[in-house]
């Protein structure tokens, strides 16, 4: 999702009669496995290589059959903003220092899960599952501190 849709949608729900309303967020044209998102990325950015985690050899077995339908109906000018160009100006951000330091936990998903969770914001990501991965992670050649 680009910010600039996530916005769009939300300044859209919050001027109508119907925002209690629950809609799931996104493009059916844009719903992305993660492998076929940093594939785009790899493509896009020269120089980048794909590296995959601990999880690499664990089949994928989430959902990105989600259906957006609701919102399209609701909102049908909503979520307009390809992969391609999100990719795009974050690799512009990026370059021209806009985003200075894009390992920051502000930046990086891991890395801002485990900051709330060290900070004691959020305890959902104490399961076993989720503390498993955590060990894997932290003793991955490619994990950074």
């Amino acid at each position: 999702m680009h910010i600039a849709d996530v916005a769009e949608v939300l300044a859209a729900t919050l001027n109508t009669p119907e925002r209690q309303r629950i809609f799931n967020v996104g493009s059916d044209r844009e719903n992305f496995t993660i492998t076929e998102i940093a594939e785009t990325v790899e493509a896009a950015v020269p120089g980048s290589q794909i590296h995959r985690g601990p999880e690499r050899d664990e089949a994928d077995a989430r959902d990105y059959r989600t259906s957006f339908a609701r919102l399209a109906a609701a909102f049908p000018d909503t979520c307009c903003t390809r992969l391609r160009d999100g990719v795009r100006d974050i690799a512009q951000a990026v370059a021209t220092k806009e985003v200075a330091d894009p390992d920051l936990p502000e930046y990086d998903n891991y890395k801002g899960l485990m900051a709330s969770r060290s900070a004691g914001h959020i305890s959902a990501v104490r399961s076993a599952a989720c503390e498993r991965l955590h060990t894997e992670y932290e003793s991955a050649e490619w994990s950074t501190p």
